[in-house]
């Protein structure tokens, strides 16, 4: 369950950042000035919802899924190799 949430919270965060920076590079093509973070969260979800947030999360859970498997795999092998 915290894992969800950890992961909701840090899509969002992701959203945010990339939106912050993407407009710093390229302003012509998007005309939203955020001016910070709080404010750059706020618009995005007046404007898209909590779609614009976690829209993405499908491709993140695919990249975080095969590689969390692996490590609780790996870490329950070795200690059932080293329980006496």
């Amino acid at each position: 369950m915290f894992s969800n949430l950890e992961l909701m919270i840090k899509e969002i965060q992701d959203v945010i950042k990339t939106r912050l920076q993407v407009q710093g590079k390229s302003n012509a093509s998007n005309n939203t000035q955020y001016t910070g973070a709080v404010d750059a969260a706020m618009s995005i979800m007046r404007k898209e919802g909590l779609k614009g947030f976690l829209g993405g999360i499908s491709s993140r859970v695919f990249w975080i899924a095969p590689s969390s498997m692996i490590m609780f795999t790996s870490y329950d092998q070795l200690m059932k190799k080293l329980a006496p």
